[in-house]
């Protein structure tokens, strides 16, 4: 399978007279928990219904463990933990939960996905 790629012009903010193009991604489509799904089923003995309601309540569990602080391995596929960003302070004392800006769910990808990038072809 071969990544789509196409070249965009992008202007460096620090010199605006400066154009330089650069590859990005062009998207197939997307591949949502039903399509899972149905994959699943087709390469297990599981029915298709059988494999959403095992993905949707993965999500909602990958939720309320996050929820709960927790970082969540899922072997190979890589891990998701929540991450946050905030103002910072002069002293330790004079921060306040106030301070914190903005949360994320960082997610590092397992070796299988990031061997898979080594391997990808590109094309137009």
């Amino acid at each position: 399978m071969t990544i789509k790629v196409k070249v965009i012009g992008n202007r460096n903010p620090r010199k605006l007279d400066e154009l330089k193009y650069y590859a990005t991604t062009v998207s197939r489509g997307d591949t949502d928990l039903e399509m899972l799904s149905e994959l699943v089923s087709d390469q297990t003995s599981m029915s298709k219904a059988d494999c959403y309601g095992v993905l949707i309540a993965l999500e909602q569990n990958i939720i309320n463990e996050l929820k709960d602080g927790r970082i969540v391995r899922l072997g190979g596929l890589g891990s998701y933990q929540i991450s946050v960003s905030s103002v910072g302070t002069l002293n330790k004392k004079d921060f306040k939960i106030k301070n914190i800006r903005k949360a994320r769910i960082l997610f590092r990808p397992g070796k299988g996905l990031k061997n898979m990038l080594k391997f990808l072809k590109y094309g137009f």
